[in-house]
Formats: C-alpha cells, structure tokens, sequence
C-alpha cells in the first residue's frame, strides 16, 4: 500500500517537473521572438509558429504568445482584421504587466482597427495606449504609437495633430537612437509644414536630412529631392538643377518620387516629361489616389487631353467625395483627442534635436 502511495508521489512531482520544464522552454522560445522582433521580425514569427501552443499552461504565457504573435504578423506586413489572436493578451494585461506590456497591447489593437479602416477604434486604443508612455522603457514602441497617431490624423487631414505626433514619434526613435526611424519621422514633419505653407520649419527639417547624409540610404535621400521639389519646384532657377542631382544621386527608378517630379515638370509647361513620370509612378508601384488623379488631371488637360483629363479629375472627386463622407461620420468623435493634442500644443515647447 505504501508503495504503491509513494509511486503515486513519484509520479504526481514527475509531471510537475515536466510542466516545469515545459514552462521554461516555452518562456525561452518566447523570449528568443521577443529578441528577433525588431531586427528579424521573418524569423520571430517562425519561432512562434513553432511553438505548440498546449505548452501555454498559464495566463502569462498564453498572454505573452498572443502579444508577440500579434506583433510579428503586424511587422511582416500580415494584416489581421479581427482582434481574437491578440484577445488573450488584451484579457491578461488589463491588470497585469509592464507599462510597455499595456502600452503595446493596446496598441496592436489599434493596428488591427486601422486595418478594417476603423480610425475611431484605432484611435482609443492608441490614446490608451499613450497613458503608459511614459513610463514605457521601449522607446522604438512609443515612436511607433506617436507615428499610428499621425497616419490617423493624416486621414483626418488634421494637419496640425499631423506634426505633433510626427515630432513626438521623431523624440521618441532619437531617445532609442533608432536614426533610421527617425528620420522618417521627420519626414513626416516635414511634409506636414510644407502642406500648411510653412517654409521656414519645413527648410530646418529638411536640413536635418544633410546632416546624416553619409548615412542615409537611397529612399531616404529621395525623400530629401521629394522635399526639395515640393519647397521650390516652382522657382525656375532651381529645379533643372534638383533634377539633375536627383536622378545623379538616385539611380533606381523604383525608389525616385515620381509625383513630386511630375508636378514640378508641370510646372514648368514640360508635359511630355510630366506625363513620362506619371507612367513611371505607376509603373513603379505608386499608389494610384487622389493626388495622383488631380496630378494627372492637370497634364492631361495642359496637353489638350480634355476627355482623359476629365475622367482623371472625376476619379479625384469621386475618391475625395467618399473621404469626406467617412470624415462626416468620423470626425466629431475625435473632440475630445483634438482637445488633448491642443492641451499638449500650449504646454510643450518643440524644438529641433540633432544626435
């Protein structure tokens, strides 16, 4: 009888080993995602993918796996249009985890609202999420908010909150010293101050660009052209000579800012070589919308083109027409955000940082 109990014993701290160890090497494998993440997100959802998912015997890691999973199919470029993977997460850090646990989960919840094109979703989740910033360690995670945020706000054509967001993304990736992300952030800025007019602040921003030169990689310098081209592609005296250094510097067609290009062209009454980087837009992978129609509006009725112009101009409206009607839906809902994003505006003072 007793050994038969004591076998019983043996048996019960066996499984429990097990379990032990099973939690270990399950928490291991997650953490080896964890770590490829940023760099290698290809090979952190392979490890995850790898992972059986009945080794997840605790909240924890089952709350772990949905974040991380969530995250790696969002860095591959692998929308999720429903929020059940991330749902176990979302459950568990309610009360439990870091600042930077909270302030992701919320986060890639709002990703996967702005992927069924829920702006209003997507921004609660991201104003929760901001509520945790900072006190988050992960600085690259509250770039990526901050640059949600203004995407959000550019479909909003909220302007404004467009540059906000863009400079605290931009603070943010220059805190994680991510120079790369940073700079895209002052891309953001950039084009923000040219859409309102402002020079000024768009011609500091843009010579923030010189000061990385060296460093930067060829889409990052046809920013900086596409920067050059919207500030003075008007001026006569400037653009054939923007031109020439562009398409020196710049050799890959595919990596050129065709539109910008078109518009100066344009400018300039040189319609057969506007509507040349109008093809070439297309034809590398440009995304055909509103400014795009209008561009092409425009060359084709400069060219006697009248019919073609016509039909580019009612895809315009058509496209304007509908965004407009989301934005009447949409719009009033964002009271509240606006008037935080104009609280942040008179508190802090924005200033430019170089690394």
């Amino acid at each position: 009888m007793k050994r038969h109990f004591y076998i019983l014993i043996a048996g019960a701290l066996l499984l429990v080993v097990q379990a032990c160890n099973n939690t270990k090497d399950v928490e291991a494998e997650l953490h080896r995602a964890d770590v490829y993440m940023d760099e290698h997100p290809e090979l952190a959802l392979e490890a995850l993918e790898a992972i059986d998912t009945g080794a997840l015997t605790t909240p924890e890691t089952q709350a772990k796996y949905a974040l991380l999973y969530s995250m790696a199919l969002d860095k591959n470029y692998i929308d999720v249009t429903n929020d059940s993977i991330i749902a176990p997460a979302i459950a568990y850090y309610k009360n439990h985890g870091s600042s930077d646990d909270k302030l992701k989960v919320n986060y890639y919840w709002g990703r996967i609202a702005m992927n069924v094109g829920d702006y209003e979703s997507a921004m609660t989740h991201f104003v929760k999420a901001e509520q945790y910033a900072d006190k988050c360690k992960d600085n690259v995670a509250v770039g990526l908010l901050h640059n949600a945020k203004m995407h959000v706000y550019q479909y909003l054509y909220d302007v404004e909150s467009v540059i906000v967001e863009a400079k605290e993304s931009a603070s943010a990736f220059l805190l994680a010293k991510d120079t790369t992300r940073y700079l895209n952030a002052i891309n953001g800025v950039l084009a923000g101050y040219i859409q309102i007019g402002d020079t000024l602040n768009a011609e500091l921003h843009l010579d923030l660009f010189k000061h990385y030169w060296t460093s930067l990689s060829p889409s990052q310098k046809s920013r900086y052209y596409s920067g050059m081209l919207f500030l003075y592609g008007k001026d006569s005296q400037q653009i054939d000579n923007i031109l020439y250094k562009y398409f020196d510097d710049i050799t890959d067609p595919e990596i050129i800012q065709w539109l910008p290009v078109a518009k100066s062209y344009f400018h300039h009454s040189r319609y057969n070589d506007a509507a040349d980087a109008l093809t070439n837009y297309q034809e590398y992978g440009g995304e055909i919308d509103a400014a795009f129609y209008y561009i092409t509006a425009l060359v084709q009725e400069a060219m006697g083109n009248y019919k073609d112009a016509l039909d580019s101009y009612k895809l315009y409206v058509n496209i304007n027409s509908k965004r407009d009607a989301d934005l009447y839906v949409t719009d009033a809902r964002f009271v509240e955000e606006r008037i935080n994003t104009e609280t942040r505006l008179l508190r802090k003072n924005y200033t430019i940082v170089i690394a």
